[in-house]
């Protein structure tokens, strides 16, 4: 039952919610923005109402990844609901139903944080708001919240990073600044598109 679950959590996690309400609203964000099926390009893409929507599909579905279906396994072993949420994660930046290249997972890896890392998603929420509001750059909030993230386990969990917590929180920062890295050397070069609506100061012109 273990493999069950592990297998659904993968399948649930391709299937993707910008490609699902994008199709429902007759908009290809493979073709709009950035090119990014994510919760981020649906918003500036589709409006404010459709990337809460795809938000909220990609965040629940690792949600329930992680937090549901280990409780369909009886005796589930402990490192059933961390296996889940990875494979949820990683099923949907790798979906079989976009060509292996799917979203890049903080919507995803958020829904997942939210059911195994609460309280450390609180800490990395708290830096991703700070950060976007004062710099307008998607891509460096989410990885300050990551990397908050796994300080928050790494300093203040029982057995730090040598734990599944931390395993989890490690292998999520590496994995989004992976799916990042194209951001990561705009940023460098000074080229990063800023989301600058929610900025407190914009930039002058």
């Amino acid at each position: 039952m273990s493999v069950l679950a592990l297998l659904l959590a993968a399948l649930l996690g391709s299937l993707l919610g910008g490609q699902i309400v994008g199709h429902l609203r007759g908009l290809d964000l493979r073709r709009s923005g950035s090119g990014n099926l994510g919760a981020t390009n649906a918003l500036r893409s589709g409006g404010i109402k459709m990337g809460l929507i795809v938000l909220l599909i990609d965040a629940g579905k690792a949600w329930l990844a992680a937090a549901g279906l280990p409780q369909l396994v009886e005796q589930a072993p402990i490192w059933l609901p961390w296996a889940c949420g990875s494979l949820a994660v990683l099923g949907h930046i790798y979906s079989p139903w976009a060509g292996f290249k799917g979203g890049k997972g903080v919507a995803c890896g958020l829904g997942a944080c939210a059911a195994l890392l609460p309280i450390a998603l609180l800490w990395g929420l708290g830096g991703f708001v700070i950060v976007l509001v004062l710099s307008g750059y998607v891509s460096l909030s989410v990885l300050t919240a990551t990397v908050l993230i796994t300080l928050k386990v790494a300093c203040f969990s029982a057995a730090g990073l040598w734990s599944l917590p931390g395993a989890f929180a490690l292998g999520m920062l590496l994995l989004l600044s992976w799916t990042h890295r194209e951001n990561l050397q705009r940023l460098l070069r000074g080229n990063e598109n800023r989301f600058e609506k929610v900025m407190l100061i914009k930039p002058r012109s």
